[in-house]
């Protein structure tokens, strides 16, 4: 495999052919070695700090990063106790042996570091991932089209790296304007379009807590809300709050203001 200073050779002249791809969990051994077969290349968008070795480097990557790794070459893998990516193997058919000069001819860095990307190939793996075994061309495409994005990244980030992600934005305005805070994380994440693992995964890094966290959270600040600035019932207010068990809802004031529910509505507004 040709890999040197400017990274691993790609030919792009073509669209590349999809092997599978999908959201992978690893972490449950400390490391782990994988091998591709021919002209199948490893595009990875992670959500963790790790790294990866072959040809005698290491790499470093964290949960912004983008990594491409060769056909034919043992890879280690080094994972922290939770460790979630995307993936996409890919099939470079002319990649091996060409020595065309053609301008979709493409070296990429194993390392790539952008938020926006990372944002956006996360993104776009999700969709393809659901797809690329009935819809193989279309997916094909956008495959190609990333990894030409990624070919001409300068290495700079064009969007506020503080911008939140869409799917968190939309998930927060479904929470806010919810009539019931019952709403569940698969229900929140079937109405936004991603995956639960996914958007959990992008309300951790925003928000420092997974989304069902952050959902509790909500209902609580609601919850206080009611108790303190409306007459319905500490039984009313578990309700719309979307807890029927009076009993799970005491205990779940309790732990988060250290205060029972009619303790709370006793003060009132303040």
């Amino acid at each position: 495999m040709d890999i040197d200073k400017q990274g691993i050779r790609i030919d792009l002249s073509q669209p590349p052919e999809i092997v599978q791809s999908g959201l992978s969990l690893h972490g449950y051994r400390e490391t782990e070695s994988f091998r591709m077969r021919e002209n199948v290349f490893g595009l990875h968008a992670y959500m963790y700090s790790g790294s990866l070795m072959f040809g005698g480097r290491l790499y470093q990557f964290n949960d912004h990063s983008i990594s491409l790794t060769p056909p034919e070459t043992e890879v280690e893998w080094h994972f922290p106790d939770h460790a979630p990516h995307f993936y996409i193997h890919f099939f470079a058919p002319n990649s091996m042996n060409s020595v065309s000069t053609h301008q979709l001819h493409k070296r990429f860095p194993v390392i790539t570091e952008s938020r926006d990307l990372h944002r956006s190939f996360c993104t776009e793996i999700e969709e393809i991932a659901g797809r690329y075994r009935t819809e193989p061309y279309e997916c094909r495409i956008r495959l190609w089209a990333m990894l030409i994005k990624l070919a001409q990244f300068d290495g700079e980030d064009r969007q506020n790296e503080t911008a939140s992600h869409p799917s968190v934005q939309i998930a927060r305005s479904i929470i806010d304007n919810a009539a019931s805070g019952g709403i569940t994380v698969s229900e929140l994440a079937g109405r936004v379009g991603t995956s639960p693992d996914y958007l959990s995964l992008l309300f951790k890094r925003e928000e420092g807590m997974p989304l069902k966290k952050y959902l509790m959270r909500r209902k609580c600040e609601k919850a206080y809300y009611l108790l303190t600035h409306s007459s319905l019932s500490v039984k009313s207010v578990a309700k719309e709050v979307g807890i029927d068990d009076l009993q799970q809802f005491n205990k779940m004031i309790r732990r988060y203001f250290g205060s029972s529910p009619r303790e709370i509505g006793k003060r009132g507004p303040g």
